[in-house]
């Protein structure tokens, strides 16, 4: 019974937290600039007109009847660049589905790091779900 509550108290504090977060980075919100900085930074124009001249390229190829797996490569690569590019301010302010894990496993450490590591490996993924159930009755 203990583990069940320490791990419940753990998992609505770090979801508390990450939802007072989500809500100052909402429009109008205190850490709405940062946000947008965040997401600005990870647009990368040059990626993205490089995968469409391959796209071209790769279009112009087909239609002649020619090889083409190195240019199948090369989108692969600048796909994943694209995605890799995109993923880092999730967890930081940018997704509240994602937040949990990066804020609950820096409480667990500053915070709770005399409990078990249970609260931390159980109470992380109960605080995303909480995140994702009363996400859905947000306005």
């Amino acid at each position: 019974m203990i583990i069940l509550s320490e791990t419940l108290y753990f998992s609505i504090l770090v979801s508390l937290y990450v939802q007072g977060l989500g809500a100052a980075t909402n429009h109008g919100g205190i850490l709405f600039p940062l946000k947008v900085w965040m997401e600005e930074i990870s647009r990368s124009y040059y990626l993205e007109k490089r995968l469409k001249k391959i796209a071209e390229y790769k279009e112009r190829r087909r239609r002649l009847y020619q090889s083409s797996e190195w240019v199948n490569q090369a989108l692969k690569k600048i796909e994943l660049q694209i995605i890799y590019r995109n993923l880092w301010h999730k967890p930081l302010l940018t997704c509240i589905n994602c937040m949990p894990s990066f804020w609950g496993t820096i409480i667990y450490f500053t915070l709770y790091y005399q409990y078990d590591f249970y609260v931390w490996f159980l109470g992380v993924p109960l605080a995303s779900a909480i995140n994702v159930l009363t996400q859905r009755f947000r306005p």
